[in-house]
């Protein structure tokens, strides 16, 4: 589980984050503070970093799938 949280969160502030991580319990729980980010604004505060955080997680926890190629045509 990947919990994103901005620093600036009055919605989901990164206090009840880290009591949602508590709760999960589980050493797989991450959670990536995004500084400056207020609710919902991760992305558009850190973008780089945004989309290399999920390529970072989603590579460790899902296997590589190759896409079968297409065959060509007889």
């Amino acid at each position: 589980v990947l919990l994103i949280s901005g620093e600036r969160d009055n919605y989901v502030p990164p206090t009840i984050i880290r009591r949602i991580a508590k709760r999960i319990d589980s050493p797989r729980c991450r959670i990536w503070s995004v500084p400056k980010a207020k609710h919902n604004q991760a992305r558009d505060t850190a973008r780089e970093a945004y989309d290399q955080t999920l390529e970072d997680f989603f590579g460790q926890v899902c296997p590589r799938v190759s896409r079968p190629q297409p065959q060509p045509a007889d």
